[in-house]
């Protein structure tokens, strides 16, 4: 019997592929100016900044899965939270990227309409970094047609 948590493997290398997409290109370090703009009071010894980011995708098909591309490039767009410090400190290397799954946006990880519910500031204020976005046809990233999309 099949486990129901179990992924195909192709949905699994999928999955695995667009992680590694975002990982590589989402992680980018903001420029001092960003920094101060968007700093924001946080614990009394901790300043935060969120920083937008964007990036191009190019959607094509890599895989052996036949599937219709469009070969368009497109837009992703998000967030980079940190602490204020590793904000402009090329020497950090580390950041988590959460993406949000179906019918969400990058607002799942960051909702200050409910207190207690800004996953990301916490997360920074906790001297961590992490990196937000809109998927494809999602708020903020670009919308390509969705039966193309691969």
């Amino acid at each position: 019997m099949r486990d129901p948590f179990q992924q195909p493997r192709s949905r699994r290398t999928a999955l695995f592929g667009a992680a590694v997409i975002f990982g590589a290109t989402a992680v980018v370090a903001p420029s001092a100016a960003q920094a101060r703009a968007t700093t924001a009071p946080a614990e009394p010894s901790t300043e935060i900044v969120s920083v937008p980011i964007s990036f191009k995708v190019q959607n094509v098909n890599r895989t052996p899965i036949p599937r219709q591309a469009d070969g368009e490039t497109y837009t992703v767009r998000g967030h980079v939270w940190a602490p204020a410090e590793a904000a402009t400190d090329l020497d950090h290397d580390t950041a988590t990227l959460y993406l949000h799954g179906l019918g969400l946006g990058e607002f799942f990880w960051t909702n200050p309409d409910v207190p207690g519910y800004d996953f990301a500031a916490q997360q920074a204020r906790d001297g961590h970094i992490s990196v937000v976005v809109d998927r494809l046809g999602y708020d903020d990233s670009d919308d390509p047609p969705g039966k193309e999309i691969c």
